[in-house]
């Protein structure tokens, strides 16, 4: 749910195979939720430039006969282009990639730059909702994590156990808005990444050897102690039991979980690299796709500072990643709940 750009919708492929889950899913479990008679309205928590959102919303729609109008509420956070989103969307909606039936109603598009983290849509508003990869950004960092980018990395501990009661509050705190929000019997279908083993996390390993590259800055003066601790990724991974741990009968989130399932599919990027050996253009697609999701974040973190300290770090990580491209693996390993109201 980071601020993005056009680049987004080039290099977000780990983000697009949550996606194509997502699709199959809503094929096999998505019933129509509207009346013959009425509107109908369709929420992305976390649109970003908003084509990841086209395959989801072409097969919720390829499944809805709808008479009244169609509101398609693209929501992210305010800093998010939503120019990009809405000319994504209309672009597909005049090349006919956007495929919907609409009786005498309008199709419409409305952008919400807020966080999802609030309440905002309207109470008992949506009818069908979704949200890809996003739910893993946390809006709160709780301690620094040194000699890591990643709180997986923390040891047990009063720091490790801070970082797991705010991914929990968090997810919780999502949790409980979606289920204001949506209406009786509506649908929502939440992926992210997951890890299934203790020490099964996906994404460490390109963390671990970006923060391999901010500590060799450090080691040449190029950047402060100060400012080596600040750089953490705000994101957190969830297990089957912390996934589930909101709809245990003592839980104030009443929503009914349909289906829980994980996947690993194989990262295309690297797959594409097996098969033509060009390690300059995975580490563009790679370091592309890493600076796309995290580098708003360092921004922040580093304040006036970050221009410089990014611009030579993001051409080191390039570097990284083609000279050892075996190293780096962005597969995910992806979980995908269907809840229904």
């Amino acid at each position: 749910m980071e601020h993005m750009d056009l680049d987004y919708n080039l290099y977000s492929k780990a983000q697009a195979t949550a996606g194509r889950q997502a699709c199959q899913l809503i094929g096999e479990h998505f019933t129509d939720v509207t009346e013959a008679r009425g509107d109908l309205s369709i929420a992305d928590y976390g649109c970003s430039g908003g084509a990841n959102s086209i395959p989801i919303l072409n097969a919720v729609l390829s499944k809805v006969r709808c008479s009244g109008d169609i509101t398609l509420c693209m929501v992210d956070l305010p800093d998010n282009d939503f120019t990009i989103t809405t000319k994504t969307i209309q672009t597909a909606i005049e090349k006919g990639e956007l495929v919907h039936r609409v009786g005498d109603g309008n199709l419409k598009v409305v952008t919400v730059g807020k966080s999802f983290y609030h309440q905002v849509l309207p109470t008992m508003s949506v009818d069908f909702g979704y949200s890809l990869v996003s739910v893993n950004c946390m809006e709160v960092i709780p301690c620094p994590i040194p000699g890591s980018l990643c709180h997986t990395d923390l040891p047990e501990g009063p720091d490790r156990k801070s970082w797991e009661t705010i991914a929990e509050n968090s997810w919780n705190t999502f949790l409980r808005h979606r289920q204001n929000e949506l209406k009786i019997g509506g649908q929502m279908h939440v992926s992210g990444n997951a890890y299934l083993e203790k020490d099964e996390f996906t994404w460490c390993n390109i963390m671990r050897n970006a923060y391999t590259v901010f500590e060799a800055m450090f080691n040449e003066g190029k950047i402060t102690r100060e400012e080596l601790d600040k750089l953490i990724v705000p994101t957190t991974f969830r297990s089957r039991e912390e996934i589930l741990k909101p709809f245990k009968e003592n839980s104030d989130i009443h929503l009914k979980v349909e289906s829980l399932s994980f996947n690993k599919p194989p990262c295309l990027y690297y797959e594409e690299y097996l098969r033509t050996k060009d390690s300059e253009k995975y580490a563009t697609n790679v370091s592309n796709s890493f600076k796309n999701v995290f580098n708003n974040s360092f921004i922040k973190l580093l304040a006036s500072n970050s221009g410089r300290i990014l611009d030579e770090f993001w051409l080191r990580f390039h570097a990284f990643v083609a000279e050892q491209p075996e190293k780096i693996d962005m597969g995910l390993l992806q979980f995908h709940l269907i809840l229904r109201k």
